[in-house]
């Protein structure tokens, strides 16, 4: 009974993330220009993709974790503090209106 809670408590901490990830790249996308409904919209049709995709058409790191189609991390320089809070205002937003 207790392992059937853990791993429910572990689920919802894993949709949690990945909701907060999501809106995370949604808000960035926002503070670019797009649209809040269209940024997500375009964030959750790419985690489908990523869900869909079969074992051969991803891509891993060393470590065994799947790299995100849309992560551009090591693209881009960091985010200044401004925007940095920007984007967590945005998020908090986000998480409420669409998730």
């Amino acid at each position: 009974m207790t392992s059937d809670l853990d791993l429910q408590e572990k689920e919802e901490e894993v949709r949690n993330e990945e909701a907060r990830r999501m809106a995370f790249e949604a808000a960035l996308r926002v503070i670019d220009g797009d649209s809040r409904p269209a940024a997500v919209q375009s964030v959750k049709d790419e985690q489908l993709e990523l869900e869909d995709a079969s074992e051969n058409e991803l891509i891993r790191n060393d470590d065994g974790s799947v790299v995100h189609v849309n992560d551009t991390s090591d693209q881009q320089p960091p985010l200044s503090p401004d925007k940095m809070a920007q984007a967590k205002a945005i998020q908090k937003e986000l998480l409420k209106e669409f998730w």
